[in-house]
């Protein structure tokens, strides 16, 4: 009884091994299966399925990672180690994607049930896509699924699963092994055995009893058939990649969204490159046809900017065209957090400096209509009216230009009594006129008042009826209402007067050394400094950088006020190096410094404008 008992077990498992080599000789796996105790089948059967990994065991939950598809991180893996995690470019994320198109938070993948995901943008600046549609809302994402975060292409793959996605096959038999051999249950047996056995053998015609040349013949059958499904198999795969790859290398409409973004992308470029009213046009035609809360905020952001450069445009053609008025409001309506706020500055000064050249060009042209008769002279005070009423539109204090407009309402000394004179002394008349305004210019008032006695020059003036006397009027009423605000402690209004004193003495100088006006320049230069040196805390260093170069202007001699604002410029510089290390952990602080060091480095210096960018897309983009 030992050896029928034996020989079950092993003939079931000779037919539930795979056969690689078999020996012509073998017995054949259809003899064995007749031979086996159907029992003992069923036995081993159910013996197969009770270790771990059977039909009773629970299923494991699958565990998940992003494979970085594209992107500076291409080839990484990130496992999933939690329900809820974010992807960004932050250090703080689950998943960190130093990628400059990615957003700080860009996404969040909440993990819903055992195979998919849910996957949420953060309101990220360049938006995020899920196999190639844009999302607006929390959408589910399995294995396989890519999602586009800017450059970055991240795909979701199941722990031990390819990355491409694919659908889910029955596995094949390996090339070189036979099909087919499974343990076959009791019914099968039941079914196969008596009916081989009743099955007669055809008339005329001996039964071939199975011997190792059939046995060779079933194996090379079984191998070729092998082979041809492998075939078949790698074909099919094949086929599957090249469909894939003509499918992304297919170019596709782009659609609405993918247009908005990638005028948005333009349009940061060229505000980059603080050209602004063309940014504004690039993002303009998809307001109100897109729902890109980003969008809509670079928009904004860059229309205010637009708005200030062509201001700064309107004033300077203003100035160019002589209207000092308009100019100076349009320069002066610029915000100090324009991009364009240094350029409007400098039309401010080059407005000042204007004012100064036609306040001598209006007094130039009335001495010129005192020594002229006729249509000449009427034309010499029609062009200093003219330039008069230019001046006080834009400074309607302007102390020149109310003395000439004074001197132009006065008759002109022609008439009745000239013609009634010779022709000798009317030559003589004519002669001594044409040459009295050059004569003022180099009248004893003028050398006293250079050497520095400003009341004697005025005392010579008033003796010899110079032209010279309202100007050294001027000068003296100027420069004493500064005296009176500086004893009073009243420095910041004593500065207004000393500045006009200033002016006066450079146009009663003409270009010669003057003691009055260094002696101006240097008190101006003094408060300028004091004001300055009071300025405390980084929040007043654009307005301490503003008052040391004043005082650089003032008196360009004294070497104290270069070193103060050296030590002020390399303060604002190092703000923005701050600013720029706290960009991506702190970017509130990192925009204060950056608005702080745009406004106090002058515009020739590459921090000004670096410092004036970053806060521009830093802390007016909302990203």
């Amino acid at each position: 009884m030992a050896g029928p008992a034996k020989s079950k077990g092993s003939a079931l498992q000779r037919l539930s091994a795979p056969s690689h080599r078999r020996d012509p000789d073998e017995t054949d796996p259809a003899a064995e299966l007749a031979d086996a105790d159907p029992a003992d089948v069923q036995e081993e059967r159910a013996d197969r399925t009770d270790g771990r990994g059977g039909p009773g065991a629970a299923p494991a939950r699958a565990s998940f990672k992003l494979v970085a598809l594209a992107g500076p991180k291409a080839g990484a893996q990130f496992p999933i180690g939690g329900s809820v995690i974010t992807v960004g470019r932050a250090a703080e994320n689950a998943v960190s994607i130093p990628d400059v198109s990615v957003s700080r938070r860009h996404v969040k993948l909440t993990r819903q049930g055992d195979d998919s995901f849910l996957v949420e943008d953060l309101g990220s600046g360049n938006g995020t896509t899920v196999n190639n549609v844009r999302i607006t809302a929390p959408t589910p994402v399995r294995h396989g699924d890519e999602m586009f975060l800017g450059d970055t292409v991240l795909q979701l793959v199941e722990e031990g699963a390819p990355l491409a996605k694919r659908r889910p096959t029955a596995p094949q038999p390996p090339s070189g092994r036979t099909a087919g051999h499974r343990a076959p249950t009791q019914a099968e047996i039941a079914k196969v055995a008596p009916a081989a056995a009743a099955k007669p053998a055809k008339a005329g015609k001996a039964a071939k009893p199975a011997g190792p040349a059939a046995a060779a013949a079933r194996k090379r059958l079984v191998l070729v058939a092998g082979s041809v499904l492998g075939f078949f198999v790698l074909l099919g795969v094949f086929a599957k990649v090249r469909q894939r790859s003509n499918a992304v290398n297919t170019p596709t409409a782009p659609t609405a969204d993918q247009l908005a973004a990638r005028a948005d992308n333009e349009a940061m470029d060229l505000a980059r490159q603080h050209r602004w009213v063309e940014a504004e046009a690039k993002l303009k035609p998809f307001i109100g046809q897109t729902s890109d809360q980003t969008l809509q905020a670079h928009y904004q952001s860059v229309k205010v900017q637009a708005d200030f450069q062509r201001q700064v445009e309107q004033a300077n053609a203003a100035l160019q065209a002589g209207d000092f008025a308009k100019a100076k409001q349009l320069a002066a309506a610029v915000s100090q957090d324009a991009d364009v706020f240094p350029q409007a500055q400098q039309i401010l000064a080059k407005v000042n400096d204007a004012i100064s050249q036609a306040v001598d060009a209006a007094r130039e042209a009335l001495a010129a209509a005192d020594a002229d008769r006729g249509a000449q002279q009427q034309a010499d005070r029609d062009k200093a009216k003219k330039l008069i009423e230019q001046i006080l539109a834009a400074d309607p204090e302007n102390q020149d230009a109310l003395d000439l407009q004074s001197s132009l309402e006065k008759k002109p000394r022609h008439g009745k009594e000239r013609h009634k004179k010779g022709r000798h002394e009317k030559k003589r008349h004519h002669e001594t006129k044409t040459h009295s305004a050059p004569a003022a210019r180099n009248s004893a008032a003028l050398s006293v008042y250079l050497s520095g006695d400003v009341g004697q020059a005025i005392q010579i003036a008033q003796q010899n009826n110079d032209p010279l006397l309202h100007e050294l009027n001027a000068f003296a009423a100027a420069l004493e209402d500064a005296n009176t605000k500086l004893q009073a402690n009243e420095t910041a209004e004593a500065i207004p007067s000393l500045k006009r004193a200033l002016r006066i003495d450079r146009q009663i100088a003409h270009g010669r050394p003057s003691h009055p006006g260094a002696a101006v320049g240097r008190k101006l230069g003094q408060q300028e400094y004091l004001l300055g040196v009071d300025c405390r805390g980084d929040s007043q260093l654009p307005l301490q950088c503003q008052h040391f170069r004043a005082a650089m202007a003032a008196d360009p001699s004294q070497p104290l006020y270069q070193r103060a604002l050296d030590k002020c410029y390399a303060h604002a510089r190092d703000l923005y190096l701050q600013g720029y290390v706290a960009k991506d952990t702190d970017p509130d602080t990192a925009c204060t410094e950056f608005h702080i060091a745009c406004r106090a480095l002058p515009a020739s210096d590459d921090k000004h404008t670096r410092a004036c960018n970053f806060f521009s897309q830093l802390c007016r983009s909302g990203n």
